[in-house]
């Protein structure tokens, strides 16, 4: 049986991969901001400190979007998603306010960086740029083997979702717009 664990720091399509991966075995959603370099398996959203016995059937994928898109998600900016993903509740009150504002108190960069710059796992990591999946679902197919056939189908196509680009994170947004939509590493 697979074991799929879909990472993500939110508004990124993560549930729906997680729910599409669930036909083809165990899938787990996790928001751990900082994952150990030994597979470890997962209670409730996040990893614990138990390694995984064996880690044959277990692919792990980071599935990331721009952060504003994230932002933009009525699922991933609420108290108890900072919880989640381990930014503190009291720091962040509305999103017009977290826009105006122009900080980066959720840490999108870091939380990528805890995943793309690890070094010395015992598992690779597959990295999905959410905005271009639909895209490479054959790449992605051919990662994970898996199908995608029954996918959802891209709602934002034909209806792009306004966002507000915040300048905090031109440099992340520069720096994820750089690499392949769907890489292994």
């Amino acid at each position: 049986m697979s074991n799929f664990y879909i990472c993500s720091y939110g508004g990124s399509g993560s549930w729906m991969l997680v729910n599409h991966l669930e036909k083809f075995g165990k899938a787990h959603h996790v928001h751990t901001r900082k994952p150990l370099n030994i597979l470890c398996e997962v209670d409730g959203e996040h990893f614990t400190t138990k390694p995984v016995a064996d880690t044959t059937g277990h692919q792990v994928v980071f599935i990331y979007s721009e952060p504003e898109w994230s932002i933009h998600c009525s699922d991933s900016f609420s108290p108890r998603h900072w919880i989640n993903i381990g930014v503190d509740q009291d720091a962040i009150s509305t999103r017009g306010d977290y826009i105006r504002d122009n900080i980066d108190i959720i840490k999108y960069e870091e939380f990528f960086d805890n995943y793309h710059e690890m070094q010395n796992r015992n598992y690779d990591i597959l990295f999905i740029r959410f905005e271009n999946m639909w895209d490479n679902l054959d790449k992605i197919s051919d990662y994970l083997g898996v199908s995608f056939d029954s996918f959802p189908e891209d709602k934002y196509k034909d209806n792009p979702k306004k966002i507000n680009r915040m300048s905090v994170y031109d440099n992340f947004r520069d720096r994820i717009n750089n690499l392949e939509p769907v890489f292994k590493i």
